[in-house]
């Protein structure tokens, strides 16, 4: 690893730590360690992006270290060495990167969390949906998941080609995926106005049969969960699919714990202080609540 000290950001000792690309997996992260000489374990937050890949941080940095929380971003496309488009992306490697981030700091289980943004929010859900297929029976993967406008449904791998594929992939089998329709009189939006293809995801979604097919199992999830979206949403119908989820979670578990959180805001809705303020303090009680429990290890202030 290579380490680069960058103890005079925000006055608060950090460092910032470049693993390499895993030998079995193009993953590649950058961790963030809150007080790296220290004697406590602070809590680690898992941070996915959205449909441009790399890695990702924004103001999510600033504000988790304030709060004495480190941080660790995972690219799982579109970095250096990694594929520039997200066509059936097997979700193993990046569980098995979050199960070595449990192992970090000397912990056996630390105190993990995992909050995704876009399409990163689709695969944050991926992985809380079918966390028991990446780990031993009751063991967890993560302690608490946050997606930022996110979908309930696995969709098609997000550049136009002639040949629809999944975004996902899990056990060696793409995962089923709504598919984008070539028919939709909002097509050219895709191509001029990319940020305002809302209306091109409300077609797709028309596809009944396959929406069915490709619905995350947000039933499965056993662990604290936020479901954040912007009512202004103008890229993909956030709200909606947010809601979808939630109903299919309690219809199919009535005990669910996942919670929906809806905000005046865009899609953007993690660059508004006081929904990044909400989601740190959601994360820090379901850490604090699996501490206590037994199931993870970190030191909180």
């Amino acid at each position: 690893m290579d380490a680069q000290d960058t103890s005079d950001v925000l006055g608060a000792p950090y460092e910032i730590v470049v693993m390499p690309p895993m030998s079995h997996a193009d993953v590649v992260v950058q961790l963030v360690e809150i007080d790296p000489d220290g004697e406590r374990i602070p809590p680690l937050v898992i941070l996915l992006g959205g449909s441009n890949g790399g890695l990702w941080f924004g103001d999510f940095l600033h504000d988790l270290t304030a709060r004495r929380i480190s941080s660790l971003g995972l690219s799982y496309f579109g970095h250096d060495g990694q594929p520039d488009q997200l066509v059936e992306r097997p979700l193993e490697p990046i569980a098995a990167v979050i199960e070595l981030a449990r192992e970090t700091r000397g912990a056996q289980h630390r105190c993990l969390a995992v909050i995704g943004v876009s399409k990163g929010g689709e695969l944050a859900l991926l992985l809380a949906a079918h966390e028991q297929e990446f780990v031993d029976p009751g063991d967890r993967l993560m302690d608490a998941t946050i997606a930022a406008s996110p979908s309930h449904v696995a969709w098609q791998a997000p550049h136009i080609r002639l040949g629809a594929r999944s975004s996902w992939s899990l056990a060696g089998r793409p995962l089923d995926f709504v598919p984008y329709p070539w028919l939709s009189t909002h097509l050219p939006d895709v191509f001029f106005n990319r940020y305002e293809v809302g209306e091109y995801h409300l077609d797709a979604l028309q596809n009944e049969r396959a929406v069915e097919a490709a619905a995350i199992p947000v039933e499965r999830v056993t662990h604290p969960t936020l479901l954040i979206a912007g009512q202004n949403d103008a890229m993909w119908p956030a709200v909606r699919m947010a809601q979808a989820a939630l109903d299919r979670a309690r219809r199919l578990n009535p005990d669910t714990p996942v919670q929906l959180e809806i905000r005046d805001l865009d899609h953007f809705v993690l660059s508004d202080a006081a929904t990044r303020q909400l989601a740190i303090d959601f994360l820090i009680e379901a850490l604090r609540d699996a501490a206590a429990a037994g199931d993870c290890q970190a030191d909180f202030e």
